[in-house]
């Protein structure tokens, strides 16, 4: 099997991860499942009922519509040697004369979904599905987030292009289990059980990420970078660790050091004002002139975009 690296089998909606970073299959094999994906769970078995004329979900656009085959599963082989690349289950798959659509839905913000032209896992599905389909020339793909009422279609993908993505697909499938460090590290949801991520443990790798805080000489954007990656693992962690401790001191009480103890105190709520729904009820000029209304100067936050 291409898809095994590792003892790791490499699932359909990791591909996109493992191309930019080889160890993402190695840490998400031991991660623990989100509410969130049981809550996604709920919803496509909704959307999955609907297509196949059950009632409509509530919570779903009133002007999307759907047809086609829902929950296929799907298996990406190389034609050449047979050997099974990947397998998974596609959410919604249809065939119209000589094209293969395939279209996935996203419950949730979608964070971390790759842009539908990159997406690895859907170009995989419509390509398993484009290779078994006879006279299919052609297949697309749909990103379809139903939380944003949002829909990302492709261009489409010409039998001459099919051989060189089902390359990148097993080049992604068959990555050395490496960890890669950049821009996407900030996303990633393996982020805080990465040893490339989070702040080294070895003191000359602690020393040269926290060099430009104690430099007097000028400091190269290499080391810039290492900071500001630094800065992100030590943020995250201390979000993660607070939530932990919290959670362990609700469970078995406070943590005594000394004479002093570490408990949960209740802080009062802060009261704010929906100042959207402030203004579309006419009310924000009143509100302003009164005073109770106050407009903060701009800020700034460090985020990557494309150069």
């Amino acid at each position: 099997m291409i898809g095994e690296t590792h003892g790791r089998w490499i699932r359909p909606s990791l591909l996109s991860r493992a191309e930019r970073c080889g160890l993402v299959p190695v840490l998400a094999k031991d991660a623990p499942e989100s509410s969130a994906a049981d809550a996604g769970r709920e919803k496509h078995a909704e959307l999955a009922a609907w297509v196949s004329g059950g009632p409509r979900p509530e919570w779903l656009p009133e002007s999307w519509t759907a047809k086609g085959t829902p929950e296929r599963k799907v298996q990406l082989r190389d034609p050449e040697s047979g050997d099974l690349v990947t397998e998974g289950t596609a959410d919604l798959v249809s065939v119209e004369g000589e094209t293969v659509s395939v279209l996935d839905w996203k419950s949730g913000r979608g964070f971390g979904v790759p842009p539908v032209d990159d997406n690895l896992q859907l170009h995989a599905y419509a390509l398993a599905v484009a290779l078994e389909t006879p006279g299919a020339t052609h297949y697309q793909i749909v990103l379809a987030f139903t939380d944003r009422e949002h829909i990302q279609v492709s261009r489409l993908y010409h039998e001459d292009e099919w051989f060189s993505m089902l390359d990148r697909i097993k080049r992604a499938a068959t990555r050395r289990p490496v960890a890669v460090v950049g821009p996407h590290c900030d996303s990633c949801f393996e982020r805080l059980r990465c040893p490339a991520h989070l702040l080294p443990a070895d003191p000359v790798a602690r020393d040269l990420a926290l060099v430009p805080l104690t430099s007097t000489d000028v400091v190269p954007v290499e080391a810039v970078l290492r900071l500001h990656r630094a800065v992100k693992a030590l943020d995250a962690l201390a979000e993660k660790g607070s939530e932990f401790i919290k959670a362990w001191i609700a469970k078995n009480g406070p943590i005594r050091d000394g004479v002093q103890e570490l408990a949960l105190v209740e802080v009062a709520g802060r009261r704010s004002i929906a100042v959207a729904k402030v203004e579309k009820a006419g009310l924000l000029p009143q509100l302003e002139e009164a005073g109770c209304v106050a407009t903060s100067a701009p800020s700034h936050q460090l985020r990557w975009r494309k150069a």
